[in-house]
C-alpha cells in the first residue's frame, strides 16, 4: 500500500484518469479480464477438465461480466460520449466485437 497508495478494493476513478485506447486496450476494453479468462479456458483444455470448464463458464465468466458492467457504467458516467464511442469500436472481451450496449 505504501508503494502504490492508489490501489484499493472497489471501483474508483483517479482525478487524473483518462481513457486508455492504446496497447492491449486498442483491441479489447478489458484485456486483464480477457487474459485471465483465456488462462482459465486454457487450463480446462490442457487438463481436459470438465470441472474447470464448468467453473470458468458458470462462475468466472459471469462474475467478470457483472464486474465489467459495473465498471463500464462508472466509466460512462464519468467520461460520457468519448467512452461510449470507444465502446462502440472496441470489444468488451474479444477483439472486433464492439458494442454501444453497457
Amino acid at each position: 500500500m505504501r508503494s502504490f497508495p492508489t490501489v484499493s478494493p472497489g471501483l474508483y476513478i483517479l482525478p487524473v484518469q483518462r481513457i486508455v485506447t492504446t496497447g492491449p486496450y486498442g483491441y479489447v476494453r478489458n484485456p486483464i479480464y480477457a487474459g485471465v479468462l483465456l488462462m482459465w479456458l486454457s487450463l480446462a483444455v490442457a487438463f481436459r477438465s470438465l470441472p474447470i470448464l464448468g467453473v470458468t463458464l458458470l462462475y468466472v465468466l459471469p462474475a467478470y461480466l457483472v464486474y465489467i458492467r459495473a465498471e463500464e457504467r462508472m466509466l460512462l458516467a464519468h467520461f460520457g460520449e468519448p467512452y461510449a464511442r470507444y465502446c462502440a469500436k472496441v470489444g468488451k472481451l474479444f477483439p472486433g466485437m464492439g458494442s454501444s450496449r453497457h
